[in-house]
């Protein structure tokens, strides 16, 4: 497997994961749009030509668009945060791999603060992932 299959598979498996929650930062804001607005982001994503679909589970639905490693999900009716919309794109600067997140809710802000901080937890996750696989091919 290539270190690029390897990201991408530690991506989706780790925004799928049932990441701790830590408290929301005060720089979030949740602005909500609609819930019509959510699908139609949706649609547009899963129309792109190279966008590849994972098998959902019972909280998200995630697209994988490989030409800007890129996965888009979206919450299902059994998510607390539903519905909403994130992306996460994968970033590399010449100190390591980041994630960029973006996303859009039409669900309680409290929900959708929530996930965002497990978000944020997820990164934390894969920084360190990161980090580890660094050092480890470096000796």
């Amino acid at each position: 497997m290539t270190n690029r299959s390897r990201i991408r598979a530690g991506l989706l498996a780790l925004i799928l994961a049932c990441a701790a929650t830590r408290p929301a930062l005060a720089d979030e804001s949740c602005e909500p749009v609609s819930a019509a607005e959510i699908e139609a982001k949706w649609n547009i994503y899963a129309s792109t030509p190279d966008a590849a679909r994972h098998d959902a589970n019972d909280k998200f639905e995630c697209i994988e668009i490989r030409s800007d490693h890129m996965v888009v999900c979206r919450t299902l009716p059994s998510h607390y945060a539903h519905p909403t919309l994130f992306l996460r794109k994968v970033i590399k600067k010449d100190d390591g791999l980041y994630l960029k997140t973006s996303a859009d809710t039409a669900a309680d802000c409290g929900a959708f603060l929530k996930l965002m901080a497990e978000l944020r937890a997820i990164d934390g996750k894969l920084r360190e992932e990161n980090q580890r696989g660094s050092a480890g091919a470096q000796h």
